[in-house]
């Protein structure tokens, strides 16, 4: 359970994400974990959820995240 209020993001930064949801990009992701962290991680954006008055991004990587905890978001290219 979250222990602070959620925080709505903007339409914009909520356009932007299911955006790339939908092109399946490549993201760095830097976002606040539980305990109030720094964490970062490289995904993808599989989903985007609304649950009990918030809303979260579900990453390909199996994290669900608050969206009001991310912190920054680059698209990157895979090294192949």
């Amino acid at each position: 359970m979250e222990k602070t209020p959620y925080r709505r993001v903007s339409c914009d930064f909520y356009d932007s994400l299911e955006a790339l949801a939908t092109r399946r990009q490549a993201l760095w992701i830097e976002y606040r974990d539980e305990a109030g962290q720094l964490q970062d991680c490289q995904t993808t954006l599989a989903d985007l959820q609304a649950r009990q008055g918030a809303e979260y991004a579900l990453l390909s990587n199996g994290l669900r995240l608050r969206l009001d905890q991310i912190t920054r978001l680059r698209e990157i290219e895979w090294l192949l």
